[in-house]
């Protein structure tokens, strides 16, 4: 007689860099990164992720594509039905509202759910990749600017909780839009490509930069119905400082900070 038969149990690995961290991270961070990883479960052809909330999505079907590894965690003997029951007990512990960027994210969860699945976590070296960034000097030094600008968001960081909805509610325009992800660069220009936008480029390492950033604000404050005001902090937003200074190359160099366009 056959006994139960497992389900294949694989860790989908995406670099939300696009290869830029493997590039600048030794530059930035003074360590080399080879990723930033974000992790999600694949089981019985759907994919498990934490962001925003605990979601339920065709693998590889998000904004981020294919992932850059599949990796076999190991087979597990739970029925479906006990998973989901896992799955809706710990809904209220992995909300947007409780979303950490170093300490309680997407690679959090998935190491939670495999344990759970297989009784063993995902590799360490993803694990363990917000704390080295934390141990370093300018991972301290940036931990608040990057915590600020990875929990704005209520839909979580990569907005895979997005609804239709929330995707085409207008921005409110009076007042200055941090742009982190390059989708959200691109959504804010297509947004204000009827009136004009200015973006400010700027960076944690200069002095000139900050000084300007009140002003900004006013200007923000006082033309904003018109006139769509952006931050891109270059030392965050790395895709769309590594792609525009590339495309910009020819007619400025953005590493001269502060610099308006």
């Amino acid at each position: 007689m056959d006994g139960p038969v497992g389900m294949d149990v694989h860790l989908l690995v995406y670099d939300l860099t696009n290869g830029l961290a493997k590039e600048m991270s030794l530059g930035i961070l003074g360590f080399q990164l080879d990723a930033i990883y974000h992790t999600s479960i694949e089981l019985c052809g759907r994919e498990f992720v934490y962001d925003g909330g605990i979601l339920e999505i065709d693998p590889g079907s998000s904004h981020l594509g294919r992932p850059m590894q599949r990796l076999r965690l190991g087979t597990t003997m739970l029925p479906m039905d006990v998973i989901r029951d896992y799955l809706t007990s710990v809904r209220s512990i992995y909300t947007a509202e409780k979303y950490d960027l170093f300490k309680h994210n997407c690679n959090n969860f998935t190491d939670s759910f495999a344990n759970f699945l297989i009784g063993k976590g995902i590799p360490e070296y993803i694990s363990s990749m917000p704390q080295a960034v934390l141990d370093s000097p300018m991972g301290r030094m940036l931990l608040p600017r990057f915590t600020r600008g990875m929990n704005a968001s209520r839909n979580g960081p990569l907005g895979l909780g997005e609804t239709a909805a929330s995707l085409t509610k207008p921005q409110r325009l009076n007042q200055v839009h941090n742009a982190i992800r390059i989708e959200d660069y691109h959504k804010l220009l297509a947004q204000s490509a009827k009136a004009a936008s200015v973006v400010f480029f700027t960076s944690p390492t200069c002095p000139p930069c900050k000084a300007l950033y009140p002003f900004y604000d006013q200007l923000a404050e006082h033309y904003g119905n018109h006139i769509a005001f952006i931050k891109v902090d270059v030392s965050i937003a790395l895709e769309i400082a590594a792609k525009t200074m590339r495309s910009c190359s020819h007619r400025w160099a953005r590493s001269c900070m502060p610099m308006i366009d």
